[in-house]
Order: structure tokens, then sequence, then C-alpha cells
């Protein structure tokens, strides 16, 4: 019985561990990299995953006409692959959302094409650089319009 129950609490210790860890290391910090007159760009930079010159990341688009209205707010949560060396994109998903509620969803690209334009330069690295963001997509997109 003692076995029993120091072996359970070893596992219990272990995973609240890892879980905490993994919720650490897989924070989303959601930054904006571009703006114009008809929407908000912003990329998840604490889950971002590199090997080599390749990033997979998340990009939340903002448009600005939202029907709506500012408080429930309409956006895209675009996953994509870059690779940086060769100058490519691939979208792998995408997700459509209305305040908290997802309603719709997109299948991704089977091949990867030529990218150009900044924010591939922002993917790439110079998002360390950027103010901290906003803890979820939604928190992000809330505030996209806010005082505009």
């Amino acid at each position: 019985m003692h076995l029993h129950l120091r072996w359970s609490l070893s596992k219990y210790v272990v995973l609240s561990a890892s879980l905490f860890v993994t919720v650490a290391a897989y924070a989303d910090d959601w930054r904006e990299i571009r703006r114009t007159t008809d929407i908000v760009i912003g990329l998840d930079a604490g889950g971002i995953r590199r090997s080599g010159s390749i990033v997979e990341a998340a990009m939340v688009t903002v448009p600005k006409d939202n029907p709506l209205g500012p408080s429930i707010p309409y956006y895209d949560v675009i996953d994509f692959r870059v690779d940086c060396s060769a100058s490519t994109a691939q979208i792998l998903g995408s997700k459509s959302y209305f305040g908290t509620h997802q309603i719709g969803s997109m299948p991704g690209d089977q091949q990867p094409s030529q990218s150009r334009g900044g924010n591939l330069d922002v993917i790439c690295g110079e998002y360390r650089s950027l103010p901290a963001g906003a803890e979820t997509a939604f928190d992000f997109a809330q505030g996209a319009w806010r005082g505009q």
C-alpha cells in the first residue's frame, strides 16, 4: 500500500512539473508585426518552433471592417511554415473566429510558395525586437483596432 501511494504521488509530481514546463515553454505572446488601413497582423512569438532555417508558427489577421462591431472581434488564426533560407512559405491551415467561437476552417497549401516582403524578415528573426504582446489571439484581436 505504501509503495503504491508513493508511486502515485511521484507520478503526480512528475506530471505536474511537466505540465508547468509545457505551459511555460508554449506561452502565447501575440505581437503586432504589420498594420495597414484595412488589417492588423500579429505573430505568436511565444509559439514559434524553429529547426534550422524552417520556422513554424501561428499568425492572426484582424480586418478593420467587422460585421459585429468592435465588441466581438472577427479574426483568422493561420498556422504556417517558412523556410527562411529558400524564402518560401506554406499555410498549414487556418481557423476563423467571432469572439472565442470558431466559425470555420480551411485546409493548408499542398506546397510551399515563394514569399517576399517584410513579414518574412520578421518571422525569421526580427520578431524578437518587437514589444511583448497579448496572451491570446482573442485578446490581440479585441485590442487591434481599439482607439482607432
